[in-house]
């Protein structure tokens, strides 16, 4: 796990209190919180700057990089909490990694300053089905308006619930985030943005483990964990998968299945 957490404040916790899990358990690396939508705590100004605290603060004595990562809905008050933090406490603006960015016109323009103030912002990708255009295009405008590359990162939500809720706040149905997201971002980034396969490649790969501090992560080295995806110069087709150096898929066959994949 990259984050523990939930929509509530205090945080969900294995050990009693964050700074704790930070320390005592190797894969928690920061925590998740919600922000301006229904479902959420709407925490004050205290709660939030505490816990913002406590995660800074382990993560200092793990040596980890504690970062908050921030479910925007849709609601009125957008980043403006996120920016508050940073304006009123040490809280460096890079802590946080709020996501679903493009998800209202109004956030996305907020997402653009908050980019433009040296603080990342992540766009929750869509499959064909889901809004591939938008996400992409979102990804699109925050870098051609100003927000550096390398601050800019990519998310699926891939196999997570996607509740969808009518304008009286009723929930009409449910679906399950599509793990291609990403690749299907990256192919639209490069066809329909301009976008060249090593820049649209980063916002998945290099962006995000410089920013979660993950050293063997985000770089094909020597000494690196060896996650790759090899895609087919031409039509950008994945061709070969490796994970953690082992093949996963070899010229387009996949060879390796989970444990609850059908082989079909």
């Amino acid at each position: 796990m990259d984050s523990l957490g939930s929509y509530e404040i205090p945080s969900p916790t294995l050990t009693g209190s964050v700074p704790r899990d930070l320390m005592l358990i190797d894969k928690v690396l920061g925590v998740k919180i919600a922000l301006s939508d229904h479902r959420a705590d709407y925490p004050s100004f205290s709660q939030l700057a505490r816990l913002c605290s406590e995660t800074k603060r382990g993560a200092l004595l793990a040596g980890k990089a504690g970062i908050i990562t921030v479910h925007l809905g849709s609601g009125k008050r957008g980043l403006r909490d996120l920016l508050e933090i940073v304006e009123k406490t040490e809280i460096p603006i890079t802590q946080f990694v709020p996501t679903h960015l493009s998800r209202t016109p109004e956030l996305l323009e907020e997402a653009l300053e908050f980019g433009k103030r040296g603080g990342y912002v992540d766009i929750t990708t869509g499959s064909p089905e889901e809004g591939l255009a938008e996400s992409a295009g979102a990804v699109a405008k925050l870098y051609r308006e100003g927000v550096p590359l390398e601050r800019i990162t990519l998310s699926s939500d891939g196999n997570g619930s996607l509740p969808k809720f009518d304008a009286s706040g009723k929930m009409t149905e449910i679906g399950i985030g599509s793990v291609s997201g990403i690749y299907h971002n990256l192919v639209h980034l490069v066809r329909h943005h301009g976008f060249d396969l090593e820049k649209a490649a980063r916002l998945s790969s290099t962006n995000v483990a410089e920013h979660l501090e993950l050293s063997r992560k985000g770089r094909i080295e020597k000494g690196m964990d060896a996650d790759l995806v090899v895609l087919d110069a031409k039509t950008l087709e994945i061709r070969h998968v490796l994970a953690k150096g082992e093949i996963m898929m070899e010229e387009g066959k996949l060879l390796k299945k989970g444990t609850f994949e059908e082989d079909r």
